[in-house]
């Protein structure tokens, strides 16, 4: 007898995914890359949406002294083999997928490095994850690559209006932080594309995130109480709904801030 197709867990999967194309690279010493942190949270964060969660398993791991150089100390090579068991809360259903990673260190942590290198390959390589950075590593004034900052504020946009009470209200708290962000011309901004600097894009874009972090808890139980059968009033009594977290002129960057008013002068009296 051939197995049931999963429909509910690819129906989560795909919803999962699609707020999963794109991570970004930060800088790493001389290399750059996307760091665990990035995939954990990322990944993470969608999959908890999707009403799926992850439960890795080590299915082997095996060290060995190891040269990481010629002529370089000594030290150990650490290899683990895992299993990523993705499952759909509601129904049971799970897959699982199979990453390795190795990680080298002169003491005892190429075992956690390689735990991390296993997440990354499975979190990234295994699910076809675009992994992309800014053409500028700094905020000189210098253009930025506009395409991967488009992509990166369409899934923070989306990720606004899952959590937010009303669509409305993302949208409009989305277009104001755009807004007070400002490029060096003076004009507000309506569209990512806009952005003339890293820095200008990454100040609005951390603003963004504070406010979906902000609403994504009381997203999570209203998503219960509806599943329960839960009624919302139509007008809650006695209870303010989230705000954003207000940004002032000095979370801007020194260049972007506006001028301070010049002084008046006091009448002289007779």
């Amino acid at each position: 007898m051939s197995e049931q197709p999963k429909l509910e867990l690819y129906a989560a999967l795909a919803k999962a995914f699609d707020r999963l194309r794109y991570m970004q690279k930060t800088p790493n010493g001389n290399n750059t890359g996307v760091s665990v942190d990035t995939v954990k949270r990322d990944i993470g964060r969608a999959f908890q949406q999707a009403g799926l969660i992850l439960l890795p398993n080590e299915v082997s791991n095996h060290t060995e002294p190891h040269i990481n150089k010629e002529g370089g100390r000594a030290g150990y090579l650490t290899t683990v083999i895992i299993d990523f068991e993705v499952i759909h809360v509601e129904t049971g259903q799970s897959v699982v997928q199979r990453a390795s990673g190795q990680g080298y260190d002169s003491t005892d942590k190429g075992g956690l490095k390689a735990w991390s290198q296993a997440v990354k390959a499975w979190g990234i390589n295994s699910n076809l994850i675009e992994a992309g950075m800014d053409a500028e590593a700094d905020d000189n004034g210098e253009p930025i690559n506009k395409d991967v900052v488009e992509k990166t504020f369409q899934r923070a946009r989306s990720e606004l209006r899952d959590v937010a009470p009303t669509r409305a209200e993302a949208d409009k708290t989305y277009s104001k932080l755009l807004g007070y962000y400002k490029t060096h011309s003076g004009r507000p901004v309506e569209d990512p594309r806009e952005f003339k600097t890293r820095g200008d894009a990454m100040g609005a874009l951390a603003a963004v995130r504070q406010a979906i972090d902000l609403w994504a808890p009381d997203a999570l139980e209203r998503e219960a109480r509806a599943k329960a059968g839960h009624i919302e009033p139509t007008a809650k009594k006695g209870k303010a709904k989230p705000e954003p977290l207000e940004i002032t002129d000095d979370d801007l960057p020194p260049v972007l801030r506006p001028e301070p008013p010049l002084p008046t002068k006091q009448a002289v009296k007779p």
